[in-house]
């Protein structure tokens, strides 16, 4: 029903692959659009959208009978947003009552999650993985209620790596304190941080640009994470801009 120019034709094309790979229909895509602070998200912009697929999750895991629900926002590209939308949807979430949240920085090699809440970058994740001790002495309180924060940690330690043992035993801590985690997970498209970080989450939320993604990567990615048996639970087409305007594509 939409005339589409070149850009948006490789989205439609996306978009479609995205609904047949998400598994167990359970959020499906939603579109967003271009979301810059935090205060917006406070503010209520791009609330609907966000909230519409966070009410979704909270029935896959009302279905699935999980005790907490731990989601994983990542992408096949740098640069689409995921770090942002992994803070909007954990603000979103304190918003719905889905209990105590803690959202966790894992791009340890560009983390942005700290300056977004005004909290220290360390200490943090990759000093407890380096140092090991309490997770609480590392997660910091956020000014949003029932939201913390454990962010990437100190710069030196970037290269400390995933071990899948010491994620795995953080991980099961870490739901035995939160009713929702959401995990900020860098850019794969191979065996690395965020391939690590994504086997320890209940499912993903791969973000899309429309100007960023193409088809291959993708259908790449896709592959990549259904050949690892990683759940793709849902997709976000990030900064959506329709090229028709509003009165025009009501008459189409």
């Amino acid at each position: 029903r939409v005339v589409f120019d070149f850009w948006n034709k490789t989205f439609v094309f996306t978009y479609d692959i995205m609904r047949t790979a998400t598994t167990e229909g359970t959020t499906e895509v939603v579109t967003i659009g271009k979301t810059t602070s935090v205060k917006e998200v406070r503010a209520g912009k791009e609330a609907n959208a966000i909230d519409a697929m966070l009410y979704r999750l909270q029935n896959y895991q009302n279905q699935k009978q999980l005790g907490s629900l731990c989601l994983g926002v990542t992408s096949c590209k740098p640069n689409t947003g995921v770090s942002m939308l992994a803070s909007s949807s954990s603000i979103r979430a304190t918003y719905l009552g889905m209990g105590n949240v803690l959202l966790i920085d894992g791009n340890l090699m560009r983390p942005v999650t700290h300056r977004r809440f005004g909290v220290s970058l360390a200490p943090g994740l990759a000093d407890f993985l380096s140092e090991g001790g309490d997770i609480v002495d590392f997660i910091k309180k956020s000014t949003d209620r029932d939201l913390d924060i454990l962010t990437a940690g100190s710069s030196k330690l970037r290269d400390v790596g995933f071990a899948t043992n010491a994620l795995h035993s953080l991980f099961n801590e870490l739901r035995t304190r939160y009713q929702t985690i959401i995990v900020d997970i860098p850019s794969f498209d191979g065996v690395g941080d965020g391939f690590f970080m994504s086997t320890q989450v209940d499912g993903l939320l791969v973000v899309l640009d429309p100007k960023i993604t193409r088809e291959r990567d993708s259908m790449r990615f896709l592959n990549f994470l259904g050949e690892n048996e990683i759940k793709v639970i849902g997709g976000i087409l990030n900064r959506f801009q329709p090229s028709v305007p509003s009165w025009i594509r009501r008459w189409l």
